[in-house]
């Protein structure tokens, strides 16, 4: 079985820069990856890259052995992908629940949703309500479905945007900084449920909490100024001497 994912030999100048440098990796079925590095690295656009979003000068990406083509963000669940980004981007004016929901809106109805298929979509179909219930359980957040996400902490508010993301049912989750601003313990939450979840989708992140990445990740990629500097087991990428001057040693301090 080919990799989940695969970027090979991509490089991207932006304004005659390169932000993104003959970046080579692979992303095994049910693997968490981690991306890491610092500011400017060109991180978030690996990930805009990787999920078709921006279209590479030179190199492929390959999703399951196929070219990964342009998308929008709303495409993305035909490619089995979710993504999340840096800023949470929930309607304020909505319920919890509504907000999921309209996650759902470019699904493409497998399983529970099959019997919509050829029906129009919106946020009132039964089907999509229950699948969004589902999720929200899931995540323990099912109290919380009634709510407005203005009026709920930021760790929730983080699992709503997450929820909006598996309800999708991807193959393939890519989240970016998922554990900014949450304290220890959440984030000790954070790495018991992107464990669970990799037991039945691959996951990339890119992170910065060094915890959050050495306690979940199977592999690491270390990115410097668009280039991979180091790649391995977590222990392994810590230790390199690349990967130390380029971002572990400043991390650790």
């Amino acid at each position: 079985m080919p990799p989940v994912l695969q970027l090979r030999d991509v490089s991207l100048s932006r304004d005659g820069r390169a932000v993104l440098d003959r970046v080579t990796l692979d992303v095994g079925e049910r693997q968490v990856h981690g991306v890491v590095g610092p500011n400017g690295a060109g991180k978030t656009t690996l990930l805009d890259v990787a999920c078709g979003l921006v279209r590479p000068d030179h190199g492929d990406v390959v999703r399951r052995g196929e070219p990964l083509p342009l998308m929008r963000h709303r495409d993305l669940p035909r490619a089995e992908i979710a993504r999340t980004l840096q800023t949470l981007e929930l309607d304020e004016r909505r319920t919890v629940l509504d907000n999921v929901v309209l996650g759902a809106d470019h699904q493409p109805r497998p399983g529970v949703l099959g019997a919509l298929v050829g029906r129009p979509r919106s946020s009132e179909d039964p089907a999509l309500r229950e699948r969004a219930r589902v999720v929200l359980d899931e995540l323990r957040i099912g109290m919380h479905a009634r709510e407005l996400p203005a009026s709920l902490p930021l760790a929730v508010r983080k699992r709503v945007d997450l929820a909006r993301a598996l309800v999708t049912n991807p193959s393939l989750l890519v989240l970016d900084e998922p554990a900014a601003g949450l304290s220890g313990p959440e984030r000790d939450e954070l790495i018991k449920l992107l464990r669970s979840l990799a037991r039945r989708m691959s996951v990339v992140l890119v992170e910065h909490h060094l915890d959050v990445v050495s306690r979940v990740c199977d592999e690491v990629t270390v990115l410097d100024d668009g280039r991979v500097v180091a790649h391995g087991p977590f222990d392994v990428v810590r230790d390199d001497p690349a990967a130390a001057a380029a971002y572990f040693g400043q991390a650790a301090g």
